[in-house]
């Protein structure tokens, strides 16, 4: 599923490509916690803003990555003392899935 980068959402939260939905949670729990219309200083418009930033954001979050030492081909080129052989081996980050794999 192709995922659209939320660009302004990214820059208002002040996240970046890298943030892990660790991160995520934290800001979101911080941002809830001022802005929850329960609150003295909440803001029920603002909230909802900011409700639908989080969904757009979590998706992009927790998107399918193509896997960083294959380029998600799931495959690398077999080392040698020389350099690298023509033949393929499946990769070792990714264990030949072609997609990083969650930590």
């Amino acid at each position: 599923m192709q995922v659209d980068r939320p660009d302004a959402a990214l820059a208002i939260w002040r996240l970046d490509d890298d943030t892990t939905p660790e991160q995520l949670k934290a800001a979101w729990r911080e941002l809830r916690t001022v802005l929850h219309p329960d609150r003295p200083s909440g803001d029920a418009g603002a909230f909802a803003a900011a409700e639908r930033q989080h969904k757009l954001i979590k998706a992009w979050v927790e998107r399918e990555r193509p896997c960083k030492l294959c380029n998600g081909s799931g495959k690398i080129a077999t080392p040698s003392r020389g350099g690298f052989h023509n033949l393929l081996m499946p990769c070792l980050l990714c264990g030949g899935v072609g997609k990083e794999t969650s930590t």
